[in-house]
């Protein structure tokens, strides 16, 4: 900042002498009103940044806010949805057991009832065994009796 003179020297604040010596004079007092309006237009410049940062800070800090609730709620969303499926799935390993059981039981049934069918089909090859050689022996009784009946008809001619 120019002062208006060539003076090098300092005040106690270490600020640049102005106005020569003295500090005084027309000319110092003119040129230390610049050097205060400029500060002061760089320090309203200043205040305007730190009030736009604030509104910044404010406003990210809201959306920081907004999004960690949002999170939140999310998180909560999904650990009711765990625990939901978590119902879900023991309910299908509960019916899982039960059906497990069931075919269990089936199977069991399946394997006697085969046993019976089985035993049933035996039994009824041995039936018809016998059957065949009833019908075996009926034919061959018929024969005989024809025979006998032909030759009584026969002996009574």
């Amino acid at each position: 900042i120019s002062t208006g003179s060539r003076s090098s020297t300092k005040n106690k604040l270490g600020l640049p002498q102005i106005g020569g010596i003295g500090g005084g004079g027309a000319v110092g007092s003119a040129a230390m009103q610049l050097q205060l309006r400029a500060t002061d237009k760089r320090i309203a410049k200043l205040e305007r940044s730190v009030r736009y940062l604030r509104m910044q800070e404010i406003r990210i800090k809201g959306d920081v806010r907004t999004q960690v609730h949002k999170l939140v709620l999310e998180s909560v969303e999904q650990q009711k949805a765990y625990a939901s499926l978590d119902t879900r799935v023991g309910c299908l390993d509960e019916g899982l057991s039960k059906c497990t059981e069931g075919v269990a039981l089936v199977e069991g049934k399946l394997r006697s009832e085969k046993h019976r069918v089985h035993h049933v089909a035996t039994s009824a090859t041995k039936a018809e065994e016998q059957v065949e050689s009833l019908y075996g022996a009926l034919s061959d009784t018929k024969d005989d009796i024809n025979g006998l009946l032909q030759r009584f008809a026969g002996s009574l001619r």
